[in-house]
């Protein structure tokens, strides 16, 4: 195992990057919260959706239904 070159290393920080961006939601939507309520699935009835890491505001979206899954 030797070492690595500037551009080996400059490679491995971007895809670290890409990969952080990815789990902590920079560059998309991720839920931030959910409500206290949970139904009979255990699911929250209202969860909370930030459009991307470092905004302000948030918008919540309400279960309609409790899940189901498709019977094969």
């Amino acid at each position: 195992m030797g070492f690595k070159t500037y551009e080996q290393l400059q490679e491995d920080n971007d895809f670290m990057m890409d990969l952080l961006k990815k789990y902590r939601g920079v560059d998309h939507p991720f839920i931030c919260g959910a409500g206290a309520d949970v139904g009979e699935d255990g699911l929250p009835d209202y969860i909370m959706v930030c459009p991307a890491m470092g905004s302000d505001g948030f918008a919540i979206y309400k279960k309609h239904r409790d899940f189901s899954s498709p019977s094969y």
